[in-house]
């Protein structure tokens, strides 16, 4: 009879044990709650674009102005040193000339 009661008592203690939330612990991010919120920055960053009488008007900011100024400058760096890529991708060397098979 003190068996059984002793086996009831741990496992009822083992579950509420089990049961109960662990302290300390931050719940897991929301990763769709916060795309949604990096979206709606993304649009208030935008520039207004106006259609009028043939002509564009963009407006925005300094900052986004100054920002967009930084990445064309960078494409550019990046487009005047672009090399054409000379590794054979079998022998992973550099030379002009592409790899010859075996015969």
């Amino acid at each position: 009879m003190k068996k059984t009661i002793l086996i009831v008592m741990s496992l009822f203690a083992t579950l509420t044990l089990v049961a109960q939330q662990p302290r300390g612990m931050r719940p897991l991010p929301n990763q769709f709650r916060d795309f949604l919120d990096h979206q709606q920055g993304l649009e208030r960053q935008r520039p207004h674009i106006e259609k009028k009488d043939g002509k564009v008007i963009i407006t925005m900011s300094e900052e986004q102005f100054n920002r967009m100024k930084q990445m064309r400058a960078a494409q550019r760096y990046r487009l005047a040193n672009h090399r054409p890529q000379l590794t054979c991708s079998k022998c992973k060397r550099h030379h002009g000339k592409p790899h010859r098979k075996q015969i």
